[in-house]
């Protein structure tokens, strides 16, 4: 009865070391609003992860911007990247980017734009001042949409034209466009 006993014992711890082992051998990917996800991370890339869930083989990919830390089954841990947006007041933290590359998996929050003129700074205003200032409208309004990128998209973003004699009533004018970027849910 005692072997059999200790034998039953035995077969349990056994169960239990298997059991423990498995469940941790998973990272954890810890998003921004708190969930998780139990996971196996198989390479990490310049802006992410890519992993698999456990019992499947097909890759996912996860960026920086989509987690706030990863937690590997060695110990280690990766740190995610966000900046946080809380209203129009902080507007210089919105940057530019012309790279597409740069927004990607990020959600679009639509279109900012400014048209500015020296005929609203005066006639004096100079180029670089006009551009600044249109730079800080498009930041303005990609903060109050809660975004933290914009990218540029008119051909001409940044660029001032000069009046032409036809034109007189436009003068110069600097006009920037872009699309407003927030991180995914």
């Amino acid at each position: 009865m005692k072997k059999n006993l200790t034998l039953l014992v035995i077969t349990l711890l056994g169960i239990f070391s298997v059991h423990a082992q498995v469940t941790t051998k998973y990272d954890t990917i810890i998003k921004f609003n708190n969930d998780t996800i139990l996971c196996k991370i198989s390479d990490v890339i310049e802006d992410g992860v890519k992993f698999t869930y456990p019992d499947q083989h097909t890759y996912n990919t996860m960026y920086k911007c989509q987690y706030r830390e990863i937690k590997l089954a060695n110990g280690g841990v990766l740190k995610g990247s966000r900046v946080e947006i809380n209203g129009a007041d902080d507007y210089k933290k919105v940057t530019f980017t012309t790279n597409e590359d740069d927004v990607k998996n990020l959600k679009s929050m639509g279109k900012v734009s400014v048209a500015s003129s020296d005929k609203v700074y005066g006639a004096y205003a100079n180029t670089e001042y006009m551009v600044k200032t249109a730079k800080t409208a498009i930041q303005k309004q990609a903060a109050k949409k809660g975004c933290h990128i914009v990218l540029l998209t008119s051909p001409d973003s940044g660029s001032t034209t000069n009046s032409t004699a036809a034109n007189s009533q436009t003068g110069a004018q600097t006009v920037l466009s872009g699309i407003a970027y927030t991180y995914p849910e």
